[in-house]
């Protein structure tokens, strides 16, 4: 078994030792430069469990918090990972940095896969979770390892009808590496 393991890698490092060269020697820059893209996006999954700042940036894609348009954007290629924990809870009042009153009709709270503030976007969550008021107070927690992000989100109705949200709390948590 060791033995075709070994040959396996050997076989895949001639494949790819082969494709730069003959990439190389046909001048194919569009191969290059894909492959390069590719060995960047595999180099960034493979960092997040030894940098912190990539930890950061891969956490705040999660709650639509990069610093600008241009970082979100450029973490598109990179796959959502499932070794986030996210979780999100919901209700119709605006409650601000207050708790939340889990006996209210409209409060609920949800173990997520990815992207904790699709909850509200994706599928036919808006038009169940607004359709007496179109307001609420959205929190969402995304944890990696020992960071833990959480965010608050306040959504009100405009005059026009469309729907406005203010980031209210973005609060960093750092949790003991060790539990």
């Amino acid at each position: 078994m060791v033995e075709n393991s070994a040959n396996l890698y050997l076989v895949s490092m001639f494949r790819f030792t082969e494709f730069m060269t003959q990439s190389f020697k046909q001048r194919d820059w569009f191969a290059l430069l894909l492959l390069t893209f590719m060995l960047g996006v595999a180099a960034w999954i493979v960092s997040m469990p030894f940098s912190a700042t990539t930890r950061e940036h891969a956490i705040r894609r999660f709650h639509v918090a990069s610093p600008s348009f241009p970082v979100w954007a450029a973490m598109g290629p990179v796959p959502s990972m499932y070794n986030f924990e996210n979780r999100a809870q919901f209700t119709n009042e605006l409650i601000g940095d207050g708790p939340f009153n889990e006996e209210h009709k409209s409060w609920f709270s949800s173990q997520l896969n990815h992207f904790p503030a699709r909850i509200l976007t994706f599928g036919d969550s808006t038009a169940r979770y607004f359709r007496d008021q179109r307001q609420g107070t959205l929190e969402m927690s995304t944890r990696y390892r020992e960071a833990e992000l959480i965010s608050r989100l306040e959504i009100q109705e405009q005059p026009d009808g469309s729907m406005h949200i203010q980031r209210l709390e973005e609060n960093w948590v750092q949790h003991d590496a060790k539990k």
